[in-house]
């Protein structure tokens, strides 16, 4: 006997729906796994007078800052982990 056209079949239905259910549980563990954005850091640095402000670098780590400021009047490398609060010049050989 011919089979209705239009008309599913059980087998047919139950694929369906599971595919349907399968679909949408990965969709919720795709979505579910988004790790939260980090957290805004905001770093003020104050350093000794200086004649080139805009000097300053970041160590590769991300643990020192490095910037010219003026010793004794003359332009000198300074140092500053982001651990203190205080700067040091780079010693002078």
């Amino acid at each position: 006997m011919a089979r209705p056209r239009g008309r599913l079949t059980w087998p047919t239905a139950l694929t369906a729906v599971a595919l349907l259910a399968l679909a949408s549980a990965l969709v919720v563990v795709i979505l579910g796994r988004r790790t939260p954005d980090a957290p805004e850091i905001r770093l003020e640095i104050s350093t000794p007078a200086t004649d080139h402000p805009a000097s300053l670098a970041i160590s590769p780590d991300g643990s020192t800052v490095a910037f010219v400021a003026l010793d004794q009047g003359r332009p000198r490398l300074w140092l500053r982990t982001l651990d203190s609060a205080s700067s040091r010049p780079l010693a002078l050989e």
